[in-house]
């Protein structure tokens, strides 16, 4: 062996256990993907009117998605911008990757979007509701007609009650695109939220995502001023 071997083998030999960290360290980001146990998940309120959104996340979100910081406040008043008025007021908009260490690649994400959706008319009750969802979709069909736009008119395919946060709900199945939770945050606000597990290989990361979801869903709290 030539000295110079030699001399290259004991400058690598310190190096070697911090190498070895990385290594565990970088295996061990696989481990941290949201599940249903949500004791290290972050706290968030977001104030909205006189409406305070209270909700959890996991940390550690996908920097391959575009993230956006949870607001501490909302103006209402956006929602009378036209435009504003077919997207909503963004809450969430994050992701989160599953995988089985930092070596591999993504096996599949959770994707929550929260968004703030004002109606025309008052929603009491699940029959309005569901009329401020169909007003909805209606909208966004014009506006994608009168854009040019190639994509076919969605279409409310069907309607599910369901209680969340204490609040009146409405599970949406529309034609494109994945379920829609809406659910009545005041007299004339709802929250449109959509919660897409994309496609898993692995059963434990897809049950795991599952759970997370529900998690996440079971988090959210509206609290009204007069609540408090």
């Amino acid at each position: 062996m030539r000295i110079g071997q030699i001399s290259k083998r004991i400058t690598m030999l310190p190096l070697l256990p911090g190498i070895l960290l990385l290594l565990v360290a970088c295996s061990g980001l696989g481990s941290k993907r949201p599940d249903g146990s949500a004791s290290g998940w972050d706290s968030y309120e977001v104030q909205a009117g006189s409406t305070a959104l209270r909700f959890k996340l996991p940390p550690g979100a996908s920097s391959d998605f575009p993230l956006y910081e949870v607001p501490e406040e909302i103006d209402l008043g956006g929602l009378t911008n036209p435009e504003t008025s077919l997207t909503g007021l963004r809450v969430v908009q994050r992701a989160w990757d599953y995988r089985s260490s930092y070596f591999r690649k993504v096996d599949g994400s959770l994707r929550i979007r929260m968004h703030i959706m004002r109606s025309a008319h008052l929603i009491s009750n699940s029959e309005e509701l569901e009329r401020a969802v169909e007003n909805l979709i209606e909208l966004r069909n014009l506006d994608t007609i009168h854009k040019g736009g190639a994509l076919p008119p969605e279409r409310l395919v069907r309607v599910e009650p369901c209680f969340l946060a204490m609040r009146v709900c409405a599970l949406i199945y529309l034609r494109l695109g994945i379920p829609k939770y809406a659910v009545v945050m005041d007299d004339f606000h709802y929250l449109w939220i959509s919660v897409e597990a994309g496609t898993f290989t692995s059963s434990e990361f897809r049950r795991a995502a599952a759970e997370a979801q529900s998690e996440f869903l079971k988090s959210i709290q509206i609290v009204v001023a007069t609540d408090q």
